[in-house]
């Protein structure tokens, strides 16, 4: 693995003045769904407008995983509903999605502008 040299890294460092400029992303990509809680997402980046969801393993694509197995969409929406983030585009892969994410999804988030087709599974 390729390391960036400390010289480098210190010169970047001294553009970011204060810890909270390390919690301002607006996109932010989650490759692990049990990785970090929706709460903890939400308190970190409350400017978030872009996410990037990835559920369930990719070895479920070959039915090796019960379909109840986690993987839901729903605590995610309702953490970001709940904490009035301006969501503005989804994207989801192997993630369970149901109709009552959906809903919630159309009447939370008003500057929704996009949702990728995702690869996902309706309950």
């Amino acid at each position: 693995m390729y390391y960036f040299p400390e010289k480098v890294i210190e010169h970047v460092f001294d553009y970011v003045v204060s810890y909270s400029d390390r919690n301002t992303l607006q996109r932010v990509l989650i490759r692990n769904y049990y990785s970090v809680s929706p709460k903890r997402l939400v308190r970190r980046f409350h400017n978030l407008k872009s996410l990037t969801l990835k559920g369930k393993p990719h070895f479920n694509d070959f039915t090796l995983v019960p379909r109840d197995w986690g993987g839901f969409v729903y605590p995610w929406i309702e953490a970001l509903a709940k904490n009035k983030v301006g969501l503005e585009e989804l994207r989801l892969k192997r993630i369970v999605v149901s109709d009552e994410s959906l809903d919630l999804l159309s009447r939370s988030f008003v500057n929704f502008k996009s949702k990728v087709k995702p690869l996902f599974y309706a309950c």
